[in-house]
């Protein structure tokens, strides 16, 4: 089957979501038809602040040559995919490793599927065996030529391990994989059950072959399987090569000579000579490096996002020698382990999900830059229409919504109330804080802060009650199988454990339909079970977020799917 052909099925649905995603993003008062869908109280909108437009990309030759420095806002001090998505780590693994994996969302359109270490694939007809072939001109960045065994061994090793080195965090995110193999140009994946968007799943940033077999194998098969990519150099295959990391301080990239990508006017990529990341925690000092030129691009993440303030202040004092990227929206979503009490009572998870006052967290957290969500992105085909309307999103009944929470309370034998434990990454604190204060007068909240890694290791040991509102869960996906794994009864590493393997079920019968009506049906019961039935899924609402660029930054699209998407900057220049 042709890539076309496979495509021609869902591409309606991938433009429709970035459309309508994009019109809540940069809607204005002078193109009505891009305005907040009107299920969104008002109250969750400023309309009084104007971002500047994001610049299109430069028709211009572009310049080799040059080093792009931006702020990074915190060490990873974890440096494996596998086991840690921090955007402390994510945002640099894209120049390292490369943009997605066998697929890739486009650069020029995050919500559309692009080849990527795979240059085309197929599929037999029932969707069970997708067969990618690879590109011959792929080399590690220590000049070994990488080939399909090395793919298929990396694959391998996300998916069930090797030795007693356990599957990756993210494995059940590959599907109902039965078997991978491999021939001398392609990568042959069996599944025991149909997948019909399966090229997806291989977009998936926690895949980047950040795990060379011929400098990894020999190591886990001898026992030391915690070895990361820290411990062999960072060796991958993308557009940048570490040239020197120094903890706290600067990771110092340079270009890979031998990297294989073009653009399409055929110009050997990356551009740039060099890209160096700055370790700056502090917002106020990436503001001062900005606006003095030591930097080029802000940070990235929570804390690191300008404000409506800082965007005015730096529009007025720069004027045309700064541009603002507008950056997709990530979910807020308060994780639950609903294995243990009281949270395995789905009267308490109700309880709970009914006095959370969404509409309000948008504004107090993030200024009313964001909409109150459910599963699904804002304007998702997947999405109920009416979900503005249900019990702990309506506005209107609000009061009646929380009576009901106290009654469920009273019923589960908690008419008092119990003490609940945020667990709180050290990044997000403040989300921990707003829902701490929020459930005042239906329970009591202790906030328990951990840094980064430890917070990983605790959430994939299930050692958590309930994890603060972070970035997971709603990322607008264009297909559900992106979405699934933070879902799944499987993943032993998602914010939300649980044991209802119904939900895994729907979830394989989204994957197992090529029609997209069905596929809409099912993702809409699916949102109704998580939501109102189960309480499963906390989700809270999605955010939109601004970075600053100098305005000589040419040939980056900000994204429009994750913040990690297009995070190589192999088309990024600098016109200086």
């Amino acid at each position: 089957m042709s890539i076309a052909k496979l495509r021609k099925g869902w591409a309606p649905l991938a433009v429709l979501l970035v459309v309508m995603v994009v019109g809540a993003a940069c809607g204005s008062s002078d193109d009505p038809t891009v305005a907040p869908p009107t299920a969104v109280p008002q109250a969750t909108v400023k309309a009084t602040v104007t971002i500047p437009a994001t610049p299109t990309v430069d028709p211009s030759e572009p310049k080799y040559g040059g080093v792009f420095v931006v702020a990074h806002r915190g060490d990873p001090r974890r440096y494996d995919s596998h086991t840690y998505t921090s955007l402390n780590w994510t945002t640099l693994v894209g120049a390292m490793y490369h943009h997605g994996f066998l697929t890739a969302a486009c650069r020029e359109d995050s919500f559309v599927l692009c080849p990527m270490l795979a240059e085309s694939w197929e599929s037999n007809a029932d969707f069970t065996v997708w067969t990618f072939k690879i590109r011959d001109n792929i080399y590690w960045q220590d000049g070994v030529k990488t080939t399909t065994e090395d793919i298929a061994w990396a694959l391998n090793l996300a998916w069930k391990g090797l030795g007693d080195r356990p599957p990756s965090g993210t494995g059940s995110q590959l599907g109902p994989v039965s078997k991978i193999d491999f021939t001398d140009t392609e990568v042959i994946i069996s599944l025991s059950a149909p997948v019909f968007v399966y090229p997806d799943i291989m977009a998936m940033e926690a895949l980047e072959l950040e795990h060379p077999k011929h400098l990894m194998e020999a190591e886990i098969s001898a026992g030391n399987s915690n070895i990361s990519p820290i411990d062999i150099g960072f060796v991958g295959t993308g557009p940048f090569k570490v040239k020197n990391y120094e903890v706290d301080t600067i990771w110092e990239m340079v270009r890979h000579d031998q990297y294989w990508e073009k653009d399409a006017q055929g110009r050997q990529l990356p551009f740039l000579e060099g890209f160096n990341h700055i370790i700056m925690s502090q917002q106020s000092s990436q503001i001062a490096a900005f606006r003095t030129g030591r930097i080029d691009r802000t940070g990235i993440g929570s804390r690191n996002y300008m404000t409506q303030e800082q965007i005015k202040l730096l529009t007025d004092d720069m004027g045309d020698e700064v541009w603002f990227g507008r950056w997709p929206p990530f979910g807020k979503l308060a994780g639950i382990n609903a294995r243990i009490a009281p949270y395995d009572d789905v009267r308490v998870r109700k309880a709970v999900s009914l006095w959370l006052d969404r509409a309000e967290a948008v504004c107090i957290i993030d200024e009313c830059d964001g909409f109150p969500t459910a599963v699904w992105a804002q304007g998702s085909p997947y999405q109920n229409p009416d979900f503005m309307t249900w019990p702990g999103y309506n506005v209107n009944t609000r009061e009646a919504d929380r009576a009901e929470a106290k009654r469920l309370l009273t019923e589960a034998g908690y008419p008092d109330g119990f003490t609940m434990t945020i667990m709180a990454g050290e990044n997000w604190v403040r989300y921990a804080e707003w829902m701490q204060d929020d459930l005042k007068g239906l329970i009591d909240v202790d906030i328990d802060v951990v840094d980064n890694a430890t917070f990983a290791d605790r959430r994939c040991a299930g050692d958590f009650e309930v994890t603060n509102p972070l970035s997971s869960g709603v990322v607008p996906r264009h297909s559900p199988e992106l979405l699934a794994g933070g879902y799944l009864s499987t993943n032993k590493c998602s914010y939300i454990q649980h044991d209802d393997t119904k939900i895994d079920d729907m979830f394989a019968a989204i994957s197992a339909s090529s029609d997209t009506d069905e596929r809409i049906k099912i993702a809409r019961e699916l949102e109704r079970y998580l939501t109102l039935e189960t309480a499963y899924a906390w989700n809270i609402y999605l955010e939109f977020r601004q970075v600053a660029f100098r305005d000589y930054v040419k040939g980056f699209i900000p994204p429009t799917w994750t913040p990690s998407t297009n995070g190589d900057y192999a088309t990024t220049w600098l016109d200086k």
